[in-house]
């Protein structure tokens, strides 16, 4: 079942955030396209956000996001939704 290696992968991003600074979280990269570590792990954490209210319905429009800024500039904010994601 995908929901062990899901639990896992998020598991491992939230350790990963786990060993960064608020500072490292928001400040942009250029390995990255000039983007925050913050913008890469909203874009994920929404993916499974969505994933997770509409797989139901059967409809998963990842564009009709929340795109919630305080998952990008506050990394406790983003640890929180990570946790939230696996309980779920």
């Amino acid at each position: 079942m995908l929901l062990v290696p899901i639990r896992k992968a998020l598991n491992e991003l939230h350790e990963l955030l786990s060993q960064l600074s608020n500072e490292d979280y928001v400040n942009s990269c250029s390995l990255l396209s000039n983007a925050t570590i913050g913008e890469h792990t909203r874009h994920i954490i929404e993916m499974f956000q969505c994933l997770n209210m509409h797989y139901d319905l059967g409809v998963v429009n990842y564009d009709a996001r929340k795109r919630d800024r305080m998952i990008e500039t506050d990394l406790n904010f983003a640890k929180t939704a990570i946790q939230n994601c696996i309980n779920e």
